[in-house]
């Protein structure tokens, strides 16, 4: 499906709609705000909250609480000085400046290092292992006054009367709540896996749900992320320092270089699970992160993000095709204005028992997943895939497969029959010379293969005198 196509299943007024809802939880979801510099910090305080991170020669500034969520302050030493320079005492005649008694105390930290490390604590050892003071600050889940707990509970009960229409199913709806708490409670662990949400309906509140969780997790999460942009582009400067990413239309097709749809998911699969990354901004210097994004991605199109059978990485949820009434919506929008009830979701979430959640656990292949497999799977790779259920030997020449498949392969049917002879071989394809002509040679997975050069030639000479290859290729 083509641009054209797609946005003509859009009607222009929810495009706005979605736009501005979209604009909003953006911002929220991409900056924390920052922290007020102190107008006077005594040198006491200054010993406890100021460090100075000698590997890149600039001043970190603390939070005043280590649960305000708050990220810590970056400053040059100059920039530092001059904050600060009302904080100090009159000695006599003359004006003392705390600033210089924090340079020279025996007692100031200093690290060799500055990382943004979700979900680990201020001080730790960076992939280079230097000691680096983290900007990361916990967040302070506030609990409300006795009197008002139930209060609290009852406005909590809209988002999660919502997840459960969206995920109707009881266990799936429980694995996806597990895995947002667990993404509130334990950032630094990342689980091996995302989710996929698809219905072919606009406006049954999914976008919502994303606003929400950008208001929960404020300045880390990158809300309307270009999936295919991320993957296939130079700069990745949008997930740094972030545990969510929201992708609020997935579409994954051939990139402009040349790459293959399969060959950008396998790209995505990699980026899900790595443990670190390089950070590449657009503006600035890279520089390494520990991996703690979680992705959640939306579509209304069950061929958009490309799917081989057995994957690991993405568990698939088929949302409602039948909105709810236009007064439900009213009263989910106007909560996102309540921040009690973003207070009370955030607790609810910190609250859950996720002792049962498994983060490496492997995704179900659930009705909607097999579903997004076969709609994302080629009809060649289908073709390859029958034809190889009827192949009687343990290896398989290219040019043979494609004879019995009554295809010649060009361009990217090339790259998909490679693709889908990997899949089904135990090693990378070996090169070599049978009967004066070049081959690409299969070694079929779950077959006793010959074991050398030889013995593999004599197998593939062999099959091609046999009457059951001769009837596969003669139509």
């Amino acid at each position: 499906m083509d641009d054209v196509q797609r946005a003509l299943h859009r009607p222009a007024e929810e495009e706005a709609r979605r736009s501005a809802q979209w604009e909003r939880a953006f911002i929220i979801g991409a900056a924390l705000p920052a922290p007020p510099l102190a107008e006077f910090m005594t040198l006491e305080t200054m010993l406890r909250r100021v460090i100075y991170d000698k590997g890149n020669d600039r001043i970190i500034v603390l939070p005043e609480s280590d649960h305000a969520g708050h990220r810590a302050l970056v400053l040059a030493p100059n920039a530092f000085t001059e904050a600060y320079r009302a904080s100090g005492e009159m000695r006599g005649e003359r004006w003392v400046p705390y600033v210089g008694q924090w340079q020279r105390a025996p007692t100031r930290i200093i690290t060799e290092a500055t990382a943004l490390a979700i979900g680990r604590g201020r001080f730790i050892f960076d992939m280079e292992g230097r000691r680096a003071v983290n900007l990361w600050t916990q967040r302070h889940r506030q609990e409300p006054p006795l009197a008002q707990q139930a209060l609290w509970r009852q406005k909590a009960g809209l988002f999660f009367e919502h997840i459960r229409f969206l995920i109707p199913d009881e266990q799936q709806c429980g694995r996806f709540l597990d895995w947002l708490a667990h993404c509130e409670q334990r950032p630094q662990v990342l689980p091996h896996h995302g989710y996929l949400m698809v219905t072919e309906t606009f406006g049954v509140g999914r976008n919502w749900l994303a606003a929400v969780l950008a208001r929960v997790w404020s300045g880390e999460v990158a809300m309307s992320l270009d999936l295919q942009a991320l993957v296939t582009g130079n700069f990745n400067g949008r997930i740094s320092g972030k545990r969510l990413a929201v992708v609020d239309e997935v579409w994954v097709e051939a990139s402009r270089n040349g790459a293959s749809r399969w060959a950008i998911e396998a790209k995505l699969r990699g980026i899900v699970t790595e443990e670190t990354r390089t950070i590449n901004p657009k503006y600035g210097r890279e520089h390494t992160e520990f991996n703690v994004l979680r992705w959640l991605l939306f579509t209304n199109h069950w061929d958009a993000l490309p799917m081989p059978k057995g994957d690991r990485r993405f568990d698939v949820i088929s949302n409602p095709t039948v909105p709810r009434p236009e007064a439900y919506y009213a009263e989910l929008y106007a909560a996102l204005a309540d921040p009690d009830f973003i207070a009370a979701v955030a607790l609810e979430l910190a609250q859950r028992d996720v002792r049962g959640f498994q983060p490496g656990a492997r995704p179900p292949e659930s009705e909607a997943k097999l579903r997004v497999i076969a709609a994302t799977t080629p009809e060649l790779e289908k073709d390859v895939v029958a034809l190889m259920n009827d192949w009687q030997s343990s290896v398989a020449a290219a040019s043979d497969v494609c004879d019995a498949l009554g295809k010649e392969l060009v361009a990217d049917a090339r790259r998909q029959f490679g693709h889908a002879m990997s899949k089904l071989s135990e090693q990378e394809p070996l090169r070599m010379m049978i009967n004066k002509d070049r081959e690409t040679v299969y070694l079929l997975r779950g077959r006793t293969a010959p074991d050398n050069v030889e013995a593999i030639r004599k197998a593939v000479k062999d099959y091609r005198a046999a009457q059951w290859f001769k009837d596969l290729v003669k139509f």
